[in-house]
């Protein structure tokens, strides 16, 4: 609690300056306009596996997984005037092992049988690492409803 009652502080603080002898930071949060305005890079996970990573910038403006896209418009804090926060519907995955398919696909709104029945891979899409089958179909989606960018 006492972490992340001092992350949320930095969000009306100075950003904090990049490493300038090599060193590098590593933040995990679950507050998003934190994460957008310290971090060059993000790694957004679900399910114990890294979904999508790439430069934070890219990643907040035009999410590629739709985990990333569902978590941006469910997150507090810089939503665009009138917008309702939509929360993710369904249940986190519970964690017993390695799942068959994409741990995302019951909550997805892109899920087809595939994700049930297959692990998606890792692949490039718009300068980032996804894993998802579906994942230039979610940008599309980005690209045409404007999201709510911490």
């Amino acid at each position: 609690a006492r972490i992340d009652f001092a992350v949320r502080n930095l969000s009306g603080g100075p950003v904090l300056a990049p490493p300038v002898i090599g060193a590098t930071m590593l933040l995990l949060s679950h507050e998003l306009h934190v994460v957008a305005r310290v971090c060059e890079m993000v790694a957004v996970m679900y399910g114990g596996r890294v979904v999508e990573f790439g430069a934070a910038a890219r990643v907040f403006r035009r999410p590629v997984h739709p985990y990333t896209r569902a978590l941006l418009r469910a997150a507090p804090g810089h939503e665009p005037r009138r917008m309702i926060l939509k929360p993710i519907p369904g249940m986190p995955p519970v964690l017993r092992g390695p799942s068959q398919g994409c741990a995302f696909a019951p909550r997805c709104d892109l899920a087809a049988p595939i994700c049930t029945t297959s692990r998606p891979p890792a692949r490039m899409v718009d300068g980032r690492r996804v894993l998802c089958h579906f994942a230039e179909e979610s940008l599309a989606l980005s690209e045409r409803v404007e999201e709510a960018v911490p």
